[in-house]
């Protein structure tokens, strides 16, 4: 499938321990046999050089046991910067789905995370107007979006999907002008906090990767953060050759909903 932190490599042998998921979290399939787990795989990589930032997308929130929590405090090459998918914040919706997971599993998990990491920024995928979605539903979204903070969205209108089992066994009764308008409402809830949490950045250096020409015309630069926030920035007149790969401190002067603008100085 698409979880990329489901990995699981067999390849030398099963244990006889199954795969642990985070707490609150469960898999409408049999866990497997754990093999070499994705932990082991981030931990392997991330020993290759403290100089390579090592990402990943796409994971599921249910494979986040704490030993893969944990190495985020152990490898600083791993960015503070996580893709934790909730989809919604209704316990029955969530069941509809088959998710795995309550409302309160998905917030003790950010609390887990952020406990061990405090500067952890965290983007999200949410679907709006699933089938029998109502405004309570809609309601326990909004409250779990201002209640984690996420600094980006991915913010969907529900369409049924040919051979799904929403497809198969659920209605797509939810009016379309309704899904649009909790998308939009969504939007700004986590627009809000996610301008919030990078307002408090201004003042701040921040390491930031170099990726190269800005189309900007207020800034020459681009990159990426520690927390994979876009960063703007005119390059040093001392220093002209900065090029994509680099990672240079920037510190920031002003904000807004996504990125952050800044100047370098040195580190």
């Amino acid at each position: 499938g698409q979880n990329v932190n489901s990995y699981n490599d067999v390849s030398s042998g099963r244990s006889n321990m199954s795969i642990t998921y985070a707490p609150g979290f469960k898999t409408v399939y049999r866990p497997p046999k754990s093999g070499r787990t994705f932990s082991d795989l981030v931990d392997a990589v991330c020993r290759i050089s403290e100089d390579l930032r090592v990402r990943y997308t796409s994971p599921h929130p249910k494979d986040f046991p704490q030993d893969l929590i944990e190495l985020y405090k152990t490898h600083r090459n791993l960015p503070r910067h996580i893709h934790l998918p909730l989809q919604s914040g209704s316990d029955e919706i969530l069941k509809r789905m088959r998710r795995g997971y309550t409302h309160e599993a998905f917030l003790n998990l950010v609390m887990q995370m952020r406990s061990a990491m405090p500067d952890l920024a965290l983007s999200t995928d949410i679907i709006t107007g699933f089938c029998g979605e109502s405004e309570s539903d809609h309601e326990d979204t909004m409250r779990l979006v201002r209640q984690v903070e996420f600094e980006s969205a991915f913010v969907f209108a529900y369409s049924q999907r040919e051979k799904t089992f929403a497809a198969r066994h659920l209605e797509d009764d939810v009016p379309r002008e309704t899904k649009i308008r909790r998308l939009q409402e969504i939007g700004a809830a986590w627009k809000d906090t996610a301008f919030s949490r990078n307002s408090k950045k201004v003042g701040t250096v921040q390491r930031v990767l170099v990726e190269g020409k800005s189309d900007l015309k207020d800034a020459s630069l681009t990159g990426r953060s520690e927390s994979n926030t876009r960063v703007f920035f005119h390059s040093d007149p001392s220093d002209p050759k900065i090029r994509p790969g680099q990672v240079v401190s920037v510190q920031i002067d002003r904000t807004t909903t996504t990125s952050l603008f800044g100047h370098p100085v040195a580190a």
